[in-house]
């Protein structure tokens, strides 16, 4: 009797067991059918996403050559030209509301910036910025681009007109990543460059030079005396450094911000008054923690002065 007891149990138990796996089986199926089938609607989005992707990124290329500038500045684009007439650097717009709109629409239909926004419906105030960003980043480049041709030209006059002991001197005096010029060596040269040659613009670009780099490592002393160096001297109100920064506005901008720090409000507003009147047309090269380094036209810079002075 036991056992037939201890049988039955056994046939239940296990029937139960099966009936389990079973039901085990038939959910383990189905949630892999659902994840399967939500893994392959989630690869369509993905792929769908990568094609419109794709046809944006296709689509603002076209843009870019559209409105890259001309090597030849005799030969601008009809858009440079719009874009100048709409907003030249450093002025308000010229004409009135309506006429101001008519250029809009013409750069719009010449770009295809307008098509973009209605095809792919994107929101067009964000093809304008980006296309306000792109006007700005090729004005900036072309402007460093013929600072540094101006460079270029002055120093090659400078080699023509006094000949290699000064370019020699201007080799030594210079600050140079990876230089084995010693510090003495390098301080011997430029005392030389300011007694033998004083008025060429090799001279002014090791100081113009060292005034920057000075303000970079935040030694203001420093940057007040080589400022005061470039002032005397009308001929190097142009100096450009190797990588196409114009020193006087930088220079001028960096001491503005620290005398507007040290409380000196009429010293700044001195500063702010130069850079407007004399720089009007250059960059400033900015940075804010976490955004890393930007160009911004002279005139953001002196407004920005304008409301820390007030």
């Amino acid at each position: 009797m036991k056992k037939d007891n201890f049988l039955k149990i056994s046939i239940c138990v296990g029937l139960f067991a099966v009936t389990i796996c079973a039901i085990t089986a038939f959910y383990s199926y189905h949630a892999y059918d659902s994840s399967r089938d939500i893994q392959k609607a989630h690869q369509q989005s993905l792929d769908t996403l990568h094609h419109n992707v794709a046809r944006l990124e296709a689509t603002l290329t076209e843009i870019s050559h559209k409105l890259a500038p001309a090597q030849d500045q005799t030969n601008r684009t009809a858009v440079d030209l719009n874009l100048k007439k709409l907003n030249p650097r450093g002025s308000q717009p010229s004409g009135s509301p309506l006429q101001t709109l008519q250029q809009m629409e013409q750069i719009l239909d010449s770009t295809g910036l307008a098509q973009l926004a209605e095809n792919e419906n994107v929101d067009p105030r964000i093809l304008q910025q980006m296309y306000d960003e792109y006007a700005q980043r090729n004005q900036i480049a072309s402007y460093r681009q013929q600072l540094l041709q101006k460079d270029g030209e002055r120093l090659g006059a400078d080699r023509k007109n006094y000949g290699e002991d000064l370019m020699s001197l201007y080799e030594l005096a210079r600050h140079r990543r990876g230089s084995d010029v010693d510090r003495e060596t390098r301080e011997k040269a430029f005392e030389e460059m300011l007694e033998k040659y004083p008025d060429t613009y090799a001279t002014a670009k090791v100081i113009g030079e060292r005034a920057v780099r000075s303000a970079f490592r935040r030694n203001t002393a420093a940057v007040e005396e080589y400022y005061a160096m470039l002032r005397q001297n009308d001929k190097f109100a142009t100096v450009t450094t190797e990588r196409g920064m114009e020193v006087l506005p930088n220079v001028e901008h960096y001491l503005a911000q620290q005398y507007l720090r040290d409380g000196r409000m009429e010293d700044a507003r001195a500063l702010k008054d130069s850079l407007e009147l004399n720089f009007s047309d250059s960059y400033i090269l900015t940075r804010k923690p976490g955004t890393g380094w930007k160009w911004l036209p002279v005139s953001q810079v002196v407004s920005k002065l304008d409301q820390q002075i007030k």
